[in-house]
């Protein structure tokens, strides 16, 4: 899913991102990526699920961490 045309400086920038995202030895995953081909078509609900889609990952991770509180 691509909302930026290829070729363009924000599609390169795009990568980078998506490199930041998969940074090793985090000591939890703070968020993801994805791209959307056609903003008009991704339908809001699966927009915020695809959103909080490692949330409760995230929520579980920063506990165990102690980023958050118990």
């Amino acid at each position: 899913m691509n909302i930026v045309p290829d070729n363009t400086f924000a599609a390169r920038r795009s990568g980078f991102l998506q490199e930041r995202d998969d940074l090793p030895h985090r000591s939890v995953d703070n968020g993801d990526r994805f791209n959307v081909t056609d903003p008009d078509a991704f339908r809001d609900a699966d927009f915020y699920e695809t959103m909080l889609e490692e949330r409760t990952e995230w929520l579980r991770d920063a506990r165990t961490t102690g980023i958050l509180p118990a």
